[in-house]
């Protein structure tokens, strides 16, 4: 595993500046394809990456993992499509961003949750490749979630990956996270998982917390 940024407040800087730029992007191309189609692609592209999301939550049975009304949070969700999938299951729950766009997500550090201890019964992030301190992070996802609750992380893992100019922690291998689970997690199950998802993610990991 290799940390590309250095230095927290670049990181910050950086990270930020790409969540807008992909928005921005996003936007565009929305707009130019509603113009030729004369829908709205927004609205189409929003909802066809919620039912992407529903299928994963259905593929790992959260329904069995969490009851509904649980509270539930998502890192790194920007528009807060993942979201929109907890909730229609029934789950009370949020994202945070650094720079949030949706209607569900609040601006947030995952490095720094602006939450009290023991809030959450389920945590997802498939934003993991964005972190700058794994071990700052695990602390504070351990931290927020309650004993004997879940976290799950849709990963980008292997050596192909690492000429993106996205990602800033590379994840050679799953064994590369072991060492920041020692004491709050242990994995319950990983397994390929590619779908129909973009951005070359490619595994699942469960994690059940210890405390």
């Amino acid at each position: 595993m290799r940390n590309i940024v250095i230095d927290y407040d670049r990181y910050l800087s950086e990270q930020k500046n790409l969540s807008i730029k992909k928005n921005a992007q996003f936007q565009r191309k929305c707009k130019n394809l509603s113009i030729k189609t004369g829908n709205n692609e927004f609205d189409i592209s929003i909802k066809k990456r919620m039912k992407k999301f529903k299928h994963l939550f259905e593929y790992i049975n959260i329904k069995k993992m969490i009851p509904k009304n649980s509270k539930v949070l998502s890192l790194g969700s920007r528009r807060g499509e993942e979201i929109m999938a907890l909730r229609n299951f029934g789950y009370n729950a949020v994202g945070i961003d650094l720079i949030p766009f949706g209607d569900y997500v609040i601006e947030g550090d995952f490095h720094h949750l602006p939450f009290e201890d023991n809030s959450f019964s389920f945590i997802f992030s498939n934003s993991l490749d964005h972190a700058f301190d794994f071990s700052q992070i695990f602390d504070e996802i351990w931290r927020v979630l309650r004993k004997g609750s879940y976290c799950v992380l849709h990963l980008v893992i292997g050596e192909k990956h690492k000429n993106s100019k996205e990602i800033v922690s590379n994840i050679d291998n799953l064994s590369d996270l072991t060492e920041f689970l020692v004491g709050k997690f242990y994995i319950e199950r990983s397994f390929r998982f590619i779908g129909s998802f973009a951005g070359g993610l490619n595994t699942l990991v469960i994690l059940k917390v210890i405390k």
